[in-house]
Order: C-alpha cells, then sequence, then structure tokens
C-alpha cells in the first residue's frame, strides 16, 4: 500500500500546510479540541520554518567556498564581492514543539481515520490520503517488440506497473511477412500459443533452436503481465518474425 506521507520535505511542509488549513473545519466532525488544532498548526510552521532555513544553508556555504577560492586564487574578479548573507534564523515560530512532527501527523491521520465521520473524501480534502497510482490491474496490457537476427530474437518490453512479462510463443514452420506492426490479440488467435517464459528483466532472448535446422520459420509473440507471481490484466498484441532467414 502507498505511504500517504509524501517523500521529501519541501512536499510534507506542503502536506502540513494543508492539514493545517483545512483542519479546522473539521473540527466539530471529528470532535477535535483547540489544543489539537493548535498543535497541528504550531507543528506545521515549525516544520516549514526549519526546512527552509535548512534549504538555504548549502547555497550559503557555496557562495562562501567561492569567496574564499577568489581571495586566494582570483579569477573571478578583480573585485572582492560582499560577505554572503546568511539564512535569516533571527525569528523562528513563537511556539516551541516536540521532536518528531512525523510521528504525531502520523498519529492524528489515524485518529482521524478510525473516527465514524472519516470518509476518503475527507481525507483527500485533508491531505492524509495516498495518492492514486492510477494502475488498472484488470485492464493492464504489455507493450513489447520483437527482432530477429538469424537465429536469434530479442523481445524488449516495459512494466509499467507489473514486475515483469510471461512470454507466450507460436512457431510456425517456413516463412510469412511479418506485421508492420503487432496485430489484435483475440482468445481464438491465442490458443495455439505456449507459453515459453516468465521474464522480470527487458530484454528477453529467445535462443531456441530451429524446428527444422537450416529451415527459416515464423515466430509469433504475445506478452502477459505478471505482478506477485500472478499474470494480471489482458494478452498484448501478436509480434511475428522470421528467425532463420
Amino acid at each position: 500500500m502507498a505511504d500517504f506521507v509524501k517523500a521529501g520535505d519541501l512536499n510534507f511542509v506542503a502536506q502540513l500546510n494543508t492539514l493545517k488549513t483545512k483542519l479546522p473545519t473539521y473540527a466539530t466532525t471529528f470532535g477535535l479540541t483547540p489544543a489539537q488544532i493548535a498543535s497541528v498548526e504550531a507543528d506545521a510552521d515549525f516544520m516549514a520554518y526549519v526546512v527552509l532555513r535548512n534549504n538555504g544553508v548549502p547555497g550559503f556555504a557555496q557562495d562562501w567556498t567561492k569567496l574564499k577560492n577568489q581571495v586566494r586564487f582570483g579569477g573571478d574578479g578583480t573585485i572582492i564581492p560582499p560577505f554572503p548573507a546568511p539564512p535569516d534564523v533571527t525569528t523562528p515560530p513563537a511556539t516551541p514543539i516536540q521532536p518528531n512532527v512525523e510521528g504525531r501527523f502520523r498519529q492524528l491521520a489515524a485518529q482521524l481515520k478510525a473516527h465514524n465521520n472519516y470518509s476518503k473524501t475527507i481525507g483527500e480534502d485533508l491531505g492524509i490520503e495516498a495518492d492514486e497510482t492510477g494502475f488498472d490491474e484488470e485492464n493492464y496490457k504489455p507493450e513489447g517488440t520483437a527482432k530477429a537476427v538469424l537465429n536469434e530474437v530479442t523481445i524488449k518490453f516495459s512494466k509499467k506497473g507489473v514486475d515483469g512479462q510471461a512470454i507466450y510463443s507460436k512457431v510456425t514452420a517456413g516463412t510469412s511477412s511479418p506485421s508492420p506492426s503487432p496485430s489484435p490479440s483475440t482468445p481464438a488467435s491465442l490458443s495455439s500459443f505456449t507459453k515459453i517464459a516468465i521474464d522480470f528483466h527487458s530484454p528477453y532472448i529467445d535462443n531456441r533452436p530451429l524446428t527444422n535446422p537450416g529451415q527459416p520459420e515464423t515466430r509469433e509473440y504475445y506478452l502477459r503481465g505478471v505482478k506477485n507471481d500472478k499474470e494480471i490484466g489482458v494478452p498484448g498484441d501478436v509480434i511475428r518474425v522470421v528467425v532463420g532467414a
């Protein structure tokens, strides 16, 4: 399950600010006390202050290093520039807080989600629901390509939310013109295919020997997504290549 807490300090600061702004609207809905609301506001303000000041430190250090190098070696002009201005830490938030802002944030989110009045819509408004991945497991359809060089076929595929691909194939003696692009697959057209591999890293190399040594043959493939050791979604389109030509 995706974590609802945003990754990255700036993203977390924005998430805290959303909760700070929206939570008072739901104070009555969840029976929150003024002290709880004030705690969320203090955490949001203090976290924002610390993160934004912290982000200014690397630039300050880089400016000092540049100045030091110019003083010692020259090369950046004939005039020494003013000393870099440090991040302003003279006016921290008035309300002190205890460590572990994220811990309190998670605890409050769990409290709200356990309340009878909670809904996913409210959670999204408060910014405490995980982002939707947009992955449709039922309708997932693989995409891939196949290229033959002599007696070997290289099958390339992308995962796009799955762990790997099951590879199905059908071999026909002789040659036929390869489709200029993958052709749509149907249950009837796939009934004669056999699974030859499950691969978790593209590309897959099909180096099976020719059915009849020295005689070209047509090989057809389709892919099926694999997630958590289970095939999912719908079959990919059929790809056809000539091997051994």
